[in-house]
């Protein structure tokens, strides 16, 4: 559990980006923050709530930084819905990511896709798009954290690896909204993705993100090999997404290992 004053610290966030939980604060600050200590609590029902909105930028910039990561997502979002990234700081999803310390992009991307549970966002293209931009995020971030340390004898796919499995045409779909993004042109109307998937891989190297195009096989391994397991587990896993093709699951896992895709202990 984060010491008083980091929660503190972290509801007062909150508080910034949220007027609405501000005002809430203000109302009954012990009923809201119910995890501080009441004299904590009472010291944030205090606060002037104008101070909280003197830089009125704040939001728009924070988002603008956000759709950067995951910039076809909030062009798409936004066609549809012209407000929608602002009701991001209202909800469940940022005020989680704020008290624990997560990445804000990720509960961006988990606030869209909730939308697009909820039928409030309806593309398919957002959900393909998405879905691949947030692979893209983790790779980055995965790429540069430090090395892992594996158990003997056991195999996880490299740093910065994400494999992706999404409707055929969706990474061209990708590529075609960066395009029309960087040009400002008119309206994008994205294309309507077939029923079949493809299957993709993020792979970072030096926190640049490349996106290419995979095997079934190559894609089933990387996805049971997401934690460090053996050789025959991952296979077996593999296999049974391959329709038991325990030829192509072995084929793949030295392929990969070739590719240093795949790696284990030194």
């Amino acid at each position: 559990m984060k010491p008083d004053h980091l929660r503190t610290q972290s509801a007062l966030v909150r508080m910034i980006y949220d007027p609405a939980f501000a005002a809430a604060v203000k109302a009954a600050p012990r009923a809201v923050l119910s995890h501080l200590p009441p004299a904590l609590a009472d010291e944030l029902g205090a606060v002037d709530l104008r101070a909280l909105r003197r830089d009125g930028a704040r939001r728009e910039r924070t988002l603008g930084q956000l759709c950067e990561e995951l910039p076809a997502s909030t062009m798409l979002a936004l066609a549809e819905h012209t407000e929608i990234l602002l009701g991001f700081y209202a909800s469940a999803q940022f005020h989680e990511a704020i008290e624990e310390g997560h990445a804000l992009v990720f509960a961006l991307g988990a606030f869209l896709q909730d939308q697009l549970a909820e039928g409030v966002l309806r593309s398919p293209a957002l959900a393909a798009v998405l879905a691949i931009e947030l692979a893209c995020a983790r790779a980055r971030r995965d790429g540069e954290d430090a090395p892992r340390a594996l158990t003997e004898g056991r195999l996880r796919r490299a740093r910065g690896t994400e494999p992706i499995e999404a409707p055929l045409g969706a990474l061209a779909l990708l590529h075609a909204a960066l395009q029309h993004r960087a040009s400002k042109a008119a309206p994008f109307i994205p294309p309507t993705l077939s029923t079949e998937r493809e299957t993709l891989c993020a792979v970072a190297i030096a926190g640049e993100v490349s996106i290419v195009q995979i095997e079934r096989p190559l894609y089933a391994v990387l996805f049971s090999a997401a934690s460090p397991r053996t050789r025959a587990a991952i296979v077996e896993e593999a296999a049974l997404r391959l329709g038991n093709d325990h030829a192509a699951a072995e084929a793949a896992v030295t392929s990969l290992i070739a590719d240093e895709l795949l790696v284990s202990e030194p």
